[in-house]
């Protein structure tokens, strides 16, 4: 029953994490691609090289590539460090008959974490508290479809008593100052959201001066599951143009994903 229980949620988002490993894997070739190879006999010419080249010497050039010898020559950089925070609030479950959200998030939760040699970090936030549910930690990553059904359970357990009041902002600012720290190629913050915010007062300016300004080396981005299409988009209007999507069907998760990493592979270029 478990075995099966998982591999549904895991079937709902197949295709989307096969395309989205595929977009990550151009996104690394395109960091090698960055990559200066020196001593070349042709290409641009290497500044550091200029004596060798009036005295005579061929390879004073330099041009971006990957070493033919990669496994050898090419030095990985350090992992991207990615943090999800996940909305496990109430109303998440409350409106979970009307619009399938609890479902989406469960299988967003599956889909987060499908590639083992990214950082990662899940947590999930409530009334209950910005950390209520620490479901993934950084440096310890989930490895059995066992572990991540249990981390799908944990989501919808929660969202069922969760205490009524909301902690999307100090949650979003937690897991800015988390992927900040420590040592990372990128880093990366995704929240998933139901867009329940007006009725607690949370503006979207001041949501999106914790996404935005508190560690500016961190790309952070909002990701909309509510069916409530004109709270969302309200929401998407008053954060930073590129850094919120509404993904109100599970097959919008990969299109999300994708525009996020390429927007980042040509900003990197």
């Amino acid at each position: 029953h478990d075995a099966g229980e998982y591999a549904s949620l895991k079937a709902a988002v197949a295709s989307q994490v096969s395309q989205l490993r595929t977009v990550l894997e151009s996104h690394e070739a395109r960091e090698k691609e960055r990559s200066w190879l020196r001593h070349q006999t042709q290409g641009e010419l290497d500044e550091a090289r200029l004596v060798d080249g009036v005295a005579g010497a061929p390879d004073v050039y330099r041009r971006r590539g990957v070493e033919a010898d990669a496994g050898a020559l090419f030095r990985p950089k350090t992992p991207k460090r990615i943090k999800f925070v996940l909305d496990i609030s109430g109303s998440m479950y409350t409106f979970n008959r009307i619009d399938d959200r609890l479902r989406r998030l469960q299988e967003a939760a599956a889909f987060a974490g499908f590639e083992a040699k990214y950082d990662l970090a899940v947590v999930g936030h409530s009334g209950t508290g910005p950390e209520a549910e620490r479901l993934v930690e950084f440096g310890r990553p989930v490895a059995t479809d066992a572990e991540r059904l249990a981390i799908a359970r944990r989501l919808a357990a929660h969202a069922q008593f969760a205490h009524s009041g909301d902690s999307t902002l100090e949650a979003t600012r937690l897991a800015v100052d988390d992927a900040a720290a420590g040592d990372a190629d990128e880093r990366f913050v995704f929240v998933v959201s139901d867009a329940d915010l007006k009725r607690y007062g949370i503006t979207p300016e001041a949501w999106n001066a914790i996404l935005m300004a508190r560690h500016p080396e961190v790309q952070a981005y909002v990701v909309l599951i509510s069916s409530n299409e004109d709270e969302a988009a309200a929401i998407v209007r008053g954060l930073a143009p590129g850094h919120a999507f509404i993904a109100d069907q599970t097959e919008r998760l990969a299109v999300t994903f994708k525009q996020i990493f390429l927007g980042s592979m040509l900003k990197n270029r």
